[in-house]
């Protein structure tokens, strides 16, 4: 009997309409849209992050934005933005400039965009989390130093080195790296033209020669010769360095090497006649010489001789 008195009160309180209790924070659709771009960072780089939060709901009023991050993240500039209201599918941009240690390549974190706001005909905040999540890689940039191209000038056909010496001074190593010397018009290349490298660890210079050929019809002047750099990156993009060195082709230097040759070639055939022809002045020279001699003694010979 008394369960059946209080159902009768309750029912009854509930028509004559008295307040009822919302829950704050019950399961209910989302009412934002975050999409990032620029979540790729590069250590020890500056990395600009573009935030765009979109209201995929109702009007909302006193809207509050916190960037929350896990380190190793750095942030520059402040984390917080308020906007005071917010119609329905309009949408706000924040950049955020962000930092990650190079001891963070390689791997994944994540952020969290927590949003707070009201909307309109209710009193209490409704809260949601969107996650960010984050790839950080590291970066190359090789520089080739001490380059040097001899000889120079050159002659056709003879023979052409190029050196010097590779440094990555990025915070990553370069992968699968070779370097060779371009065809051209100008040269012939050879197996030693290009090299296979490997992996060039940052900070550690690498020496390197190539060598090619100066085809023999190549006319007297400034050419250019082209050496390429190839190499992977860590996000297995491949990347092309070329660097252009200039030199000189000189034509005279290149024939008078073959006239200093054929000289020596005449000089070696007719040898046996020089020396021939030698010899004879000698015996002459020693028999004039001797009769001299004899002429001079008979004389001293006669002047001593008693009268």
């Amino acid at each position: 009997m008394v369960s059946r008195k209080l159902a009768s009160v309750i029912i009854l309180l509930a028509m004559v309409g008295l307040p009822q209790a919302t829950l704050v924070g019950a399961p209910k659709a989302l009412h934002f849209s975050v999409q990032v771009s620029g979540n790729e960072l590069v250590a020890e780089r500056d990395n600009m992050l573009r935030i765009n939060v979109t209201n995929i709901g109702d009007d909302v009023y006193d809207v509050g934005l916190t960037l929350v991050l896990t380190p190793p993240l750095i942030m520059s500039g402040d984390n917080h933005w308020y906007f005071s209201y917010l119609r329905s599918r309009n949408s706000v941009t924040m950049d955020v400039l962000l930092r990650a240690p190079a001891s963070a390549i390689k791997s994944t974190v994540s952020a969290t965009m927590n949003i707070q706001y009201k909307e309109l005909g209710y009193v209490y905040y409704g809260i949601e989390d969107h996650s960010i999540g984050f790839s950080i890689y590291g970066w190359v940039q090789v520089q080739v130093f001490d380059r040097l191209l001899e000889p120079d000038p050159a002659n056709p056909g003879s023979t052409v080195t190029v050196s010097g010496s590779i440094l990555n001074i990025g915070n990553t190593p370069a992968m699968y790296s070779n370097i060779t010397i371009r065809n051209s018009t100008q040269l012939q290349l050879t197996g030693e033209s290009s090299s296979y490298i490997g992996q060039i660890d940052p900070n550690s210079p690498f020496p390197f020669s190539l060598s090619a050929a100066v085809l023999p019809e190549v006319e007297s002047g400034s050419h250019e010769l082209e050496v390429e750099l190839n190499y992977q990156d860590g996000r297995y993009v491949w990347h092309t360095d070329v660097i252009t060195m200039t030199y000189e082709i000189s034509i005279q230097n290149a024939t008078s090497q073959p006239e200093t040759t054929n000289i020596m070639k005449l000089f070696l055939r007719n040898i046996p006649y020089v020396v021939g022809g030698t010899l004879v002045v000698i015996l002459v020279a020693t028999a004039l010489i001797i009769r001299r001699v004899r002429r001079r003694s008979r004389i001293e010979i006669d002047r001593t001789a008693p009268s």
